[in-house]
């Protein structure tokens, strides 16, 4: 968010949260926006209402799965080749295939999901993983 608005790009950064409201997860975004816009004297301040999180996909909260996050974690791992772990990454891709199917995003936009890691997650929920892909 911070580099964004520095360079002055009218990129949307969009975050999906794995755990909290979205509401709380943007106030804490702010105040890190805040405190490294100063850090840096930038000269740059941040609201809640500059953050953009969505919170629908965090199913029954954090490191639960979900029905779209072993989807996404299936889809991905068969179409692309890249693991995804079910705490974040895998909860994330369903986030963005959600805004997705849901036209959040215009024909012809550029979206670019940033892959954070995770993956020795997948072998600690491997059991979970399987049952949910029984069903």
């Amino acid at each position: 968010v911070v580099g964004a608005a520095a360079i002055g790009s009218k990129t949307k950064i969009v975050g999906i949260s794995v755990s909290g409201s979205a509401e709380a997860i943007k106030e804490n975004v702010a105040r890190i926006a805040n405190e490294t816009s100063r850090s840096l004297d930038l000269g740059l301040e941040f609201t809640s209402s500059d953050i953009i999180v969505f919170d629908e996909y965090v199913g029954e909260g954090y490191g639960r799965l979900t029905q779209g996050t072993v989807d996404a974690i299936q889809l991905v791992a068969r179409e692309e080749g890249i693991l995804l772990d079910p705490v974040y990454t895998g909860k994330a891709m369903s986030g963005l295939m959600g805004l997705a199917e849901s036209g959040y995003f215009d024909r012809g936009d550029l979206v670019v999901f940033l892959h954070t890691g995770g993956t020795p997650g997948i072998f600690h929920y491997g059991d979970d993983l399987l049952e949910w892909m029984k069903r």
